[in-house]
């Protein structure tokens, strides 16, 4: 994802256009390890889960393994943080007798779920349990998951709604988002295209049109606005190098009480920690996808 002011579509997925109009433990270690753990953070939570990924001939019982375990971690985030996650936030991974190699989008899966939340242990809990069957099989993985939990817990009455103009876009078509605060808020909205780029996060909005990302409280507000609608739009592109007909990429809205310095871009790890320094207290997090068609 990016942002700029052409007419060419980019490599990434959304691009900002001008208008032309206006690795496991030790068993005789984990007791120690995980008592260190809740030592050292006061609100860690330990949960056991399982995870299972159906895959086909085309894929080895390893990656479909290592599929499983993200799978399993997803589960102990949902678990401990909240199900959190709206239909429009999860990736369409192809399994069981699909052709094609998903693993890539199940480790997308794993890494979108834990935006907003930090995993400090994962082991598996004995080998991984593989049926294999003509056209189909399945690996089971049981896993001990420790996830950090926030000390504070978001404010229930500071939320926004946030909606997309569409979320199945062709090539070069733009999308527009509209957001409805249940109080005056700051927003930014931030980009996430991991068969482009996987380790970066780019900041759509506020830009170099909108600098402005302060909404008030209750006010329905279209991104761009129809004010700035003749002047730029969001288009979204297909990246290159890609053969299959499709690919979701995702969008991370962040509302806060006070005003927030982002930067443009992040590596996506150091997204996840400038996202922890502001307090839950102060701020929510939405996230949403959308798919684009070669």
């Amino acid at each position: 994802m990016n942002a700029r002011a052409s007419q060419q579509p980019s490599a990434l997925g959304l691009a900002l256009e001008r208008s032309s109009r206006p690795r496991n433990l030790p068993a005789s270690l984990l007791v120690f390890v995980l008592s260190l753990l809740f030592c050292s953070v006061a609100h860690a939570e330990s949960q056991e889960v399982m995870g299972e990924f159906l895959f086909g001939p085309s894929m080895s019982v390893a990656d479909a393994c290592n599929a499983a375990e993200q799978k399993a971690k997803q589960e102990a985030l949902r678990r401990i943080l909240g199900e959190r996650f709206s239909v429009s936030e999860q990736l369409s991974c192809r399994e069981g007798r699909s052709q094609t190699d998903d693993t890539d989008c199940v480790y997308n899966t794993f890494l979108w779920s834990e935006i907003d939340g930090d995993i400090k242990l994962a082991r598996r809990l004995g080998d991984p349990e593989v049926k294999q069957t003509i056209g189909a099989s399945s690996c089971r993985v049981r896993m001990q998951v420790v996830v950090d939990v926030p000390a504070t817990k978001p404010d229930p009455g500071f939320d926004f709604e946030v909606s997309l103009s569409a979320i199945r876009l062709r090539a070069k078509e733009s999308v527009s988002f509209t957001v409805k605060p249940s109080s005056t808020m700051h927003l930014a909205i931030f980009g996430w295209s991991p068969l482009h780029d996987k380790k970066t996060v780019t900041k759509v909005f506020p830009n170099q049109f909108d600098s402005s990302g302060t909404l008030r409280q209750r006010e329905l507000q279209r991104i761009p606005s129809e004010r700035m609608s003749s002047q730029y739009s969001f288009e979204v592109s297909f990246p290159k190098d890609v053969k299959q007909d499709f690919v979701d990429e995702y969008l991370i809205f962040v509302g806060t009480k006070s005003p927030v310095t982002w930067l443009d871009n992040y590596d996506f790890e150091q997204f996840k920690a400038r996202l922890r320094e502001v307090s839950p207290s102060d701020k929510r997090v939405v996230k949403h996808s959308y798919r684009v068609i070669r």
